[in-house]
């Protein structure tokens, strides 16, 4: 899986997502859970957070291992929805991240 970073650019936060440099970019976030958009920038991100995860499932289909396949597809469905469920509690902790490199 890859990892989110802040990337910080006009003044904005965007979620950058990548291993050891920026592969993507998923979008820019206000910290504010209550905001319909937000939700959306974290659940963009959390799929790319699993993209390779997601080739690998269609890899293993390809090669005929359709059992570790959908384990693997369960697995990723596991974390979309935890995601969904505790993206505030990602989000402030990303947050909190920020805001000690910044100072």
């Amino acid at each position: 899986m890859y990892e989110i970073a802040p990337v910080l650019k006009d003044g904005k936060v965007f979620i950058g997502v990548g291993d050891q440099e920026l592969i993507f970019t998923s979008g820019c976030t206000s910290f504010n859970p209550q905001e319909e958009s937000e939700l959306r920038v974290w659940m963009h991100t959390a799929k790319l957070v699993c993209l390779e995860e997601m080739c690998m499932v269609c890899s293993l289909l390809s090669e005929q291992k359709e059992q570790e396949a959908t384990e693997l597809a369960i697995n990723i469905m596991r974390y979309l929805k935890r995601t969904r469920k505790e993206y505030p509690r990602c989000m402030y902790e990303f947050q909190k991240r920020l805001n000690s490199a910044k100072d």
